[in-house]
């Protein structure tokens, strides 16, 4: 029988709460009331980073001696769980990302399947591609000032070869691929 996402975010939290004791009681509010309510599931991603999405808490079990609580919400870091609570409660439209911070936790996420890439991995996904337009760009660039200096050198003009040999040094500058 396959699981649902909700499912799984279902059978996690059982598990969770079962095995791990949070440092704040409030998160343990907040998990319960996730676990109660089948529409917020759905809204609800398990991710690594949630300092890296808006509406992001981070909760910390016990046994985690370098973790608190954080609310990432419109751009503020609170490290309050009731203001989370509220928000959560007031905005259950909204998606929410949750980051635990326990033991193995990334081998949690892996044997209930819960990693969500989500926005992180689209960010990551759109740098890629900015970076690789970037490169595209800067290789044309490179053509077009290595096709003037051929002219430049061609009319003997050397004042412009030397703007341009600047300009392809400052276009390779970093760029290990030159061609």
């Amino acid at each position: 029988m396959i699981m649902s996402c909700d499912d799984k975010k279902r059978q996690f939290l059982k598990w969770f709460l079962q095995h791990h004791q949070l440092k704040d009681k409030e998160s343990l509010w907040i998990l319960h009331y996730l676990l109660n309510h089948d529409f917020l599931l759905s809204r609800i991603h398990f991710i690594q980073e949630a300092s890296d999405y808006p509406n992001g808490l981070v909760m910390a079990t016990e046994d985690m001696k370098d973790s608190d609580f954080y609310f990432y919400h419109q751009g503020k870091v609170s490290k309050n769980p009731e203001e989370a609570f509220q928000a959560i409660r007031c905005n259950w439209r909204d998606d929410y990302y949750i980051e635990l911070r326990f033991p193995d936790v990334d081998a949690a996420y892996l044997y209930f399947d819960l990693f969500d890439q989500g926005q992180a991995e689209e960010e990551e996904i759109q740098a890629t591609f900015k970076e690789l337009m970037d490169e595209m760009r800067r290789d044309q660039e490179i053509k077009k000032v290595r096709t003037a200096i051929d002219q430049a050198l061609e009319k003997n003009d050397f004042l412009t070869l030397e703007k341009l040999s600047a300009r392809l040094k400052e276009l390779k500058g970093g760029y290990n691929n030159a061609n």
